[in-house]
């Protein structure tokens, strides 16, 4: 099973080949491995994660065209990375209900954002509606008698 270590030395051979990483990269890559693992996701296969490491690591085409090479003889070069992991059994029992995740509550705030804006612009034109009937108005007419 691949852990937060051996990607880190995985790493530290990008950065001696060359690539430009910094401690961003090293964080950013831990925190995948983190979100797979807290989604059930990640079973320890390696071999799949070179597809959402190159974003991460690589910085231009060329890098990316010799980071997922240089993933795959890293992954020969630890053959313990790649071990098959039994399957898992579908149970018939249903999954228990997760609470809402912060990206869920962040779209939901993403989509409630308009109304605050929607009534300010409404309140506006309707200052701007009673301002100009107030202005137009006409004093009214006086009558003299004679």
């Amino acid at each position: 099973m691949l852990t937060p270590d051996e990607l880190f030395s995985f790493i530290d051979a990008l950065r001696r080949d060359g690539y430009n990483l910094g401690a961003e990269h090293y964080i950013a890559s831990q925190d995948v491995l983190l979100a797979l693992a807290a989604q059930g996701q990640w079973a320890g296969q390696a071999r799949g994660l070179k597809t959402l490491l190159a974003p991460i690591l690589c910085s231009t085409p060329q890098e990316q065209a010799g980071f997922y090479e240089r993933f795959d003889d890293w992954l020969k070069q630890n053959p313990h990375l790649i071990a098959p992991v039994p399957e898992l059994e579908a149970s018939s029992a249903p999954s228990p209900e997760l609470p809402p995740s912060k990206s869920d509550l962040a779209g939901l705030a993403r989509r409630l954002r308009p109304w605050p804006w929607m009534a300010g612009g409404l309140l506006i034109l309707l200052a701007g509606v009673i301002a100009v009937l107030l202005a137009t108005r006409q004093p009214p007419v006086e009558w003299r008698t004679l």
